[in-house]
């Protein structure tokens, strides 16, 4: 009977590392990718290394990198830093709206690759405003998870100021899914590796 129960578990285990269902793969765990072109993508994959998760960091990344030539999800999990920046904009030479048309191909292209989603604003109320609030209406609603600096939750820092959050990018996310609040940048690595299985 114990044989037969290991036996199951291993192949449990074996499924959905392949099928990208929660356990992260040890050759290629994580595809990092950006939606408004923010630092922060950066600052993440450096927390990333520093704290032994192997990442790929594509900021520009397209529905057609991510699965192999066997048609699988090259990645166990994808993470997409939202957050909008001019100078990143302009440097990466794409205005809102060819971002956020590259945004929802990838992730549904991720989505049919069951791939799934982690949803990160990690810049605070920095990275709130007309052109980030767009972003987040549009593309959080495909997040499988998120993880949030707290401070994202208020538009301005005049409503920091008096605590009046407007709560957008709770209220962003698909029904069922919880974020993982954190305080600031560097406290996102435990909630990533909770989600990731590692």
């Amino acid at each position: 009977m114990r044989r037969y129960t290991l036996l199951v578990l291993l192949a449990a285990l074996a499924l959905a590392i392949m099928g990208g269902t929660g356990i992260a793969n040890a050759a290629n765990p994580l595809l990092i990718t950006n939606v408004g072109q923010g630092a922060e993508s950066a600052m993440v994959n450096v927390l990333c290394k520093k704290n032994g998760i192997a990442a790929t960091l594509n900021d520009t990344a397209t529905a057609g990198e991510l699965a192999g030539p066997d048609g699988k999800a090259k990645f166990s999990f994808m993470a997409v830093v939202v957050g909008y920046s001019g100078k990143g904009m302009g440097a990466a030479g794409v205005n809102i709206d060819q971002e956020l048309a590259r945004a929802h191909e990838v992730m549904k292209k991720a989505q049919a690759l069951k791939l799934p989603i982690i949803i990160m604003h990690v810049g605070g109320v920095e990275r709130r405003g007309d052109s980030s609030d767009r972003l987040i209406k549009e593309v959080f609603k495909y997040a499988n998870y998120a993880i949030f600096v707290s401070t994202g939750n208020y538009p301005d820092s005049g409503a920091l100021d008096k605590k009046k959050p407007d709560n957008l990018l709770t209220n962003s996310l698909p029904k069922g899914v919880a974020p993982k609040i954190v305080d600031r940048i560097n406290d996102v690595v435990a909630p990533l590796k909770g989600i990731m299985g590692l």
